[in-house]
């Protein structure tokens, strides 16, 4: 159940840790209208995956950067468990808030 417990809680952390961006504009002859085109590679065990995100021009751009962490200090207390538990859900608060 830990163990389980443990992979539930990290691996979104992993997946985040390992992606760059890249940001660049582009335009539509069509209709003269800009958007902004951010190519994420997420690197995996299985595979890379490249993404695309497109916004509008003008529109709100958000990234959430969580960093320096600590994730497995004092594993071999009740603190250090329960800190990392504390640090998802502070994330969990600032991206439901943010909306990134």
């Amino acid at each position: 159940m830990v163990g389980s417990a443990w992979k539930m809680l990290l691996r979104p952390l992993l997946v985040l840790s390992l992606f760059s961006s890249t940001i660049g504009k582009s335009s539509f002859s069509s209709n003269h209208h800009h958007q902004t085109t951010i190519r994420c590679k997420m690197a995996s065990a299985a595979a890379a995956v490249e993404r695309q995100i497109t916004t509008r021009e003008g529109a709100a751009f958000k990234v959430a950067l969580f960093a320096d962490l600590h994730f497995g200090e004092d594993a071999w207390t009740n603190w250090g468990p329960l800190q990392d538990i504390h640090s998802v859900n502070v994330m969990n608060t600032v991206l439901d808030y943010e909306t990134p």
